[in-house]
């Protein structure tokens, strides 16, 4: 299956939905899902610094307590 002009594919690590905050909750898929459609016509870079600065909100720490993996791509619209 390929992606078809204009479509973006997310690939992340538990590291990235296991972000906890304070009081030990996760940040979660369904947080990330709207967080990435929310700023889905973002340019990819700042999409992606987007989910950073709110992890890093959410964690309220700048230093991540797992290994996190975010890619982001996206097909050409044009292509």
């Amino acid at each position: 299956m390929a992606l078809q002009p204009g479509e973006t594919l997310v690939l992340y690590s538990d590291g990235v939905t296991e972000t906890t905050n304070p009081q030990g909750e996760e940040f979660g898929i369904d947080r990330l899902v709207e967080l990435l459609v929310f700023h889905r016509k973002r340019p990819l870079d700042e999409l992606w610094e987007e989910v950073e600065r709110e992890l890093t909100r959410y964690s309220q720490s700048a230093v991540p307590s797992d290994d996190r993996t975010l890619v982001i791509i996206q097909r050409n619209a044009n292509a």
